[in-house]
């Protein structure tokens, strides 16, 4: 979908950016605010796919040290009410650059580095396998909530789901040089400030795992729990039906307590098994977060492209750990 009409203006935007052409890239951001104007509001998928275009465009310009809202008062009105109609934050986040990016000819990218590729595919792979996950966890929820017992075949289907998600994500990432990345591909995403309120850009926080963390276990840490923080202010970067789950399931007992609270072995022996397959992943995830924030690779950053720390990564594996903990010891 392209509603402002900008694929052939986007599919130059990697040399515009390499060349530091400030003078196309403002020309790109007076057609789209002008374009965006007449969108039809309306419509979801339009909202989104105007989001997409105008944050590469901004974020190319505000790696150029503009401040967008400043230089154009129009496109901070747009941004807001594309936020509003949405549901989401007023700029674009890891589902604008993931899932909501052409996989093909059209695909919009900061840079001609193959990193980059690699990282929206990433995204994407990782982002649809974990909306998937997350539906199935609902289910089984929904059921435990009821009293009704799951069975030996969902839970399998859900691991199976999930650990391919984690499989080909994985995959996807190694192909990353953490160098490229936090010297060629992060300062696109440093914070814009819109309404006075910066926003980050696309980081790795920004995907369904929070909502199934938080469903899972991670709603019972208390409220100043580094990772409850972190989760307060990453799900509103989430799409409007994902933003609307965390909050639903915000005041409900999570699937650990239900599951310590009744005698379905098999949802007991799912969680184990789920919460496994979370560690191995967050081990891996702290270990290449390190890497990335390691003297040697992290250029100019000190954290996550999300705003975070290493700590948060190691707490939230600790987290994890001490869910599986307690799922174990009931």
């Amino acid at each position: 979908m392209d509603p402002l009409g900008l694929d052939s203006e986007l599919s130059t935007l990697a040399k515009t950016n390499a060349n530091k052409d400030s003078n196309s890239l403002h020309e790109f951001m007076v057609k789209g605010i002008s374009r965006a104007e007449k969108i039809d509001f309306d419509n979801l998928d339009v909202c989104h796919a105007v989001l997409r275009d105008l944050g590469f465009i901004m974020s190319s310009l505000r790696k150029l040290d503009v401040q967008v809202c400043q230089e154009y008062p129009r496109l901070e009105q747009i941004l807001l009410k594309l936020a509003s109609k949405t549901g989401t934050v007023p700029r674009e986040s890891s589902y604008h650059y993931g899932i909501c990016n052409p996989d093909d000819q059209r695909q919009r990218t900061f840079t001609d580095y193959p990193d980059e590729h690699g990282l929206i595919n990433g995204v994407r792979i990782f982002a649809l396998g974990l909306e998937k996950t997350l539906c199935s966890i609902l289910e089984i929820y929904e059921q435990s909530s009821q009293g009704i017992r799951i069975k030996e075949s969902q839970a399998e289907k859900i691991l199976a789901q999930f650990t391919t998600s984690l499989k080909e994500a994985g995959g996807a990432m190694r192909k990353i040089d953490p160098l490229i990345f936090s010297t060629k591909l992060r300062p696109f995403f440093d914070p814009i400030t819109i309404d006075g309120k910066a926003y980050v850009g696309p980081g790795g926080g920004q995907v369904p795992l929070l909502v199934i963390d938080s469903v899972l276990f991670a709603f019972d840490l208390k409220d100043d729990h580094v990772y409850r923080l972190f989760s307060e202010e990453g799900y509103r970067f989430l799409t409007k039906e994902l933003v609307e789950t965390y909050e639903v399931y915000k005041s409900k007992p999570t699937l650990l307590e239900l599951a310590m609270n009744n005698e379905d072995l098999v949802l007991k022996s799912f969680l184990g098994e789920f919460f496994n397959e979370l560690i191995k992943y967050r081990q891996v995830h702290y270990q290449v977060a390190k890497n990335a924030l390691s003297e040697r690779n992290r250029g100019d950053y000190e954290t996550g492209s999300a705003g975070y720390r290493l700590e948060m990564v190691l707490e939230t594996l600790s987290a994890t750990k001490n869910a599986r903990r307690r799922i174990l010891q009931k």
